[in-house]
């Protein structure tokens, strides 16, 4: 009794919190409380590259999908001492993160054969993710770690263009011009507000002058008697440059705020570098997108492999079952392959497809979840008319079109040619540019640019350019990604209830709070990863999983990883 007693009241070990956490609240609650105790490493800001390297030894795991939230995940195992191997659908890897370059060739489902014809130095489109927030922790250090290089994405460059044809006759304005002549009209209100007394209960006289003194800064007001009032600035840009001698520039004139507040550009690019995932400084890695799977491909695995090596490609999953030995896949023609483990990145309704006894649950939040359709169109122009002609500098300009925005590089100034993401749309915009032919899909890219750059855009595409991705039509996609509403949030925790499901583990940006973002994608990769590893070390404490060989299928070319299908 004594000794009963005595062994209630020692101080619990580490060990005792993360079995008791893991008998409370299952895997997911052990690792959360691995991570508060510093047991391994956390998913903010740095890879789990340390899970040690003997951890998986005699234990197998199949990696469904050979996008980044796969590769990633893949790797963390592999370096871990299991055995990967990792199955793509596609006969390319990367996902929904899809570089195209000269001579690269693809379909979207029922759809013709594309090919990219991108002549210039170094000419590439990124057709998939194009930009990396600052707060990106996870993916700006994978980038260090493996060694991808950056350069900064120029998401806002104030010669941007507004275009929307109730506004200002059809014809385009530059952002910085609506944007300083909102700033000056506001700040001009609030002044009239200020000296009308209006703020008296709230401000003492001192700080209504601290306050006018703001506002005139703030909107660059001119001081007319004891008014403030917004006449013009330089901020809002020149109609004719200054020059030398007498040439003193002519400035552009304010908007008036009536006619600022009578179009949608406060719905539609005034604000949109206030969002925190497009605040400076946003940043892309040099060449390309696909750079960072390019990279991770590269990287050695045990056994005098790299990671390239445990793919294998034009494998699709047809069928995904589990008993209480481990994972079986079903793949067609590629055959059958065995694993203790399986790491699902496939989108959740097509994760749901091919997944045998799920939850019914768990199956019917993964059908509900939506995806966003993404329509992109990229093209190579013969000559940089927007920098030399425009003033525009990278950034994006917004158009009253279904091809809704065009993104100008943010390298190669002064070059000799320049691709452009001639139409970026999303939602139901991108809907509709899907559901046209492809013809009509690059026409309508091409009247959009002409509202923009009148007698300029047509007249500089490089002939035979010209390519378009609508993802809600790309093989073995569900679309752009999962939407971000509330609806998705709750299919996203319901889903996250039932996961891990048993031996089932997934990753992927639709299985984070970052749908859409390669953040979300390694994030979750990091986090099955870390999960497994739990498993494993709570199996180890109750019994030694049983072996089970992977069956491999030699026919496949598991190193022709090219980036032309």
């Amino acid at each position: 009794m004594r000794e009963d007693r005595k062994e209630s009241l020692r101080r619990p070990t580490r060990r005792d919190v993360v079995m008791n956490f893991g008998r409370l609240g299952g895997f997911g609650l052990a690792v959360e409380a691995m991570n508060a105790l510093s047991l391994v490493a956390s998913a903010q800001g740095r890879p789990t590259l340390d899970l040690p390297g003997d951890l998986g030894r005699g234990r197998s795991v199949v990696v469904i999908g050979a996008g980044l939230a796969g590769l990633c995940s893949g790797l963390l195992l592999a370096r871990a001492g299991f055995e990967v191997t990792i199955l793509e659908a596609a006969t390319r890897c990367g996902g929904r993160s899809l570089t195209l370059r000269d001579g690269y060739e693809f379909a979207e489902r029922d759809g013709p054969t594309q090919r990219a014809e991108l002549l210039g130095q170094d000419a590439y489109f990124n057709a998939g993710p194009g930009r990396i927030p600052r707060h990106h922790h996870t993916v700006l250090e994978w980038c260090r770690r493996l060694g991808v290089a950056l350069e900064p994405y120029i998401f806002l460059c104030e010669s941007n263009l507004y275009q929307s044809d109730g506004f200002n006759g059809g014809a385009p304005a530059p952002l910085g011009q609506m944007r300083y002549s909102l700033y000056g009209e506001l700040a001009e209100l609030l002044d009239k507000a200020s000296r009308r007394r209006a703020l008296d209960q709230e401000l003492t006289g001192v700080d209504r002058e601290a306050l006018r003194h703001l506002l005139q800064a703030y909107g660059d007001l001119r001081r007319e008697g004891e008014a403030l009032v917004f006449a013009g600035s330089r901020r809002l840009g020149y109609r004719a440059t200054p020059g030398g001698g007498d040439e003193t520039g002519v400035e552009l004139p304010p908007i008036p705020l009536e006619r600022i507040l009578g179009s949608d550009a406060v719905d539609r690019g005034l604000f949109t570098s206030m969002a925190v995932s497009w605040q400076n400084a946003l940043l892309q890695p040099v060449g390309g997108m696909d750079m960072i799977w390019r990279a991770l491909l590269r990287q050695e695995v045990p056994g005098g492999r790299q990671l390239r090596d445990l793919v294998r490609l034009g494998t699709p999953v047809q069928l995904l079952t589990q008993d209480e030995s481990g994972c079986a896949l079903d793949c067609g023609a590629a055959g059958r392959i065995r694993a203790d483990f399986c790491v699902a990145t496939l989108a959740p309704p097509l994760f749901a497809a091919l997944a045998e006894n799920l939850p019914a649950k768990l199956k019917e939040d993964c059908l509900a979840l939506r995806f966003v359709a993404a329509t992109k169109v990229g093209l190579e122009t013969r000559r940089r008319f927007w920098e030399t002609e425009d003033g525009i500098y990278g950034g994006i300009s917004f158009v009253d079109a279904d091809v809704s925005q065009i993104w100008y590089p943010s390298s190669g100034f002064g070059g000799a040619s320049g691709v452009l993401t001639a139409a970026y749309a999303r939602g139901a915009a991108a809907g509709r540019l899907a559901a046209l032919p492809l013809a009509e899909r690059l026409e309508a890219a091409r009247a959009g640019g002409e509202k923009l750059h009148p007698g300029r855009f047509r007249a500089n595409i490089r002939a035979g350019s010209e390519v378009s991705v609508a993802w809600s039509r790309m093989p073995f996609a569900a679309g752009g990604w999962s939407r971000e509403d509330e609806t998705a949030e709750t299919g996203l925790r319901g889903m996250m209830e039932h996961i891990p499901w048993k031996r089932v583990f997934v990753a992927g940006d639709a299985f984070s709070h970052l749908p859409g973002w390669q953040e979300g994608a390694l994030c979750s990769a990091e986090l099955a990863a870390r999960q497994i590893a739990a498993r494993v070390a709570e199996m180890g404490r109750v019994g030694t999983l049983k072996r089970l060989p992977i069956e491999r299928n030699r026919s496949i070319d598991e190193n022709s990883l090219t980036n032309r299908e």
